[in-house]
This record gives structure tokens, sequence and C-alpha cells, in this order.
């Protein structure tokens, strides 16, 4: 069980002749504890229209499957790809009214390294990065 110290807050409110008195309690973790808490520990919720992307394979000789799943249908989604300066090295555009959708991609021309690959859709965004090497 956690430590936990209460800390007392008194919240005056004046308003003209009429005063009243509020007493707060919060409950704050105690800044003596040497108990860390760690970001996998909390719980976040997912948005409904939460959505992951899956680059196969990676690292890879420039041929590579971008697979999409989400849990609503995916919808018009664009897929960009960037080398690590920041300039687009290919953009493209996909629809679908399913939850899940493969794109394949050719980048033999591009240089070896890592690139960053940007999926944007309605209210989503996700970028992973990829490894191409041709050696």
């Amino acid at each position: 069980m956690k430590k936990t110290f209460t800390s007392l807050l008194l919240l005056i409110i004046s308003v003209g002749f009429l005063q009243a008195q509020t007493v707060v309690t919060l409950l704050l973790p105690d800044p003596c504890s040497s108990e860390t808490t760690h970001i996998d520990d909390v719980d976040f919720q997912t948005a409904p229209n939460e959505f992951d992307f899956i680059i196969s394979p990676n690292p890879n000789a420039g041929k590579f499957t971008v697979s999409l799943k989400s849990k609503k249908p995916l919808g018009l989604m664009q897929i960009e790809i960037y080398n690590l300066q920041g300039a687009i090295q290919m953009r493209t555009q996909i629809f679908s009214e399913n939850n899940e959708c493969i794109k394949t991609f050719d980048m033999n021309s591009a240089s070896d390294g890592m690139y960053l690959i940007v999926v944007r859709g309605k209210d989503v965004s996700k970028s992973k990065k990829i490894i191409v090497s041709k050696k």
C-alpha cells in the first residue's frame, strides 16, 4: 500500500458581506517515500478509434508491407515516409471500409538508413521507424 499524507487547504471566499470557508483535503504522495511509480504501472484508457500498424519485415532491403488494424473502419488514411532529415520520400493515400488494410511499399531506390513512417487518419496519427539495409 502506498504511503500518503494529508494536506489541509483552507479557502476563504469573500463576496461583499458574505464570507464562506471551505475545507479541502488533498491526498498527495509522500515525497519522503522511496516508492516510485513507473509509467508502466498506470492503466490508460484506450481511445475507441485506436489503431496500430505493423511494418514487416523490419529491417528490410527496401520492400516491405504496412498492415493497418483498427477498432473501427479505417476510412481515408494517409501514409508518409520521411528520411531522418525530414524530407518526404513517399506519400500515398488508402481508403478502406474495413478494420484492416495491407499496403506494400518498394523503396529499392532509397539509400540505406532509418526512415520514419507516419500514418494519419481522421482523429488518429501514429509513427514508427523502419530500417532499410540492402547489404
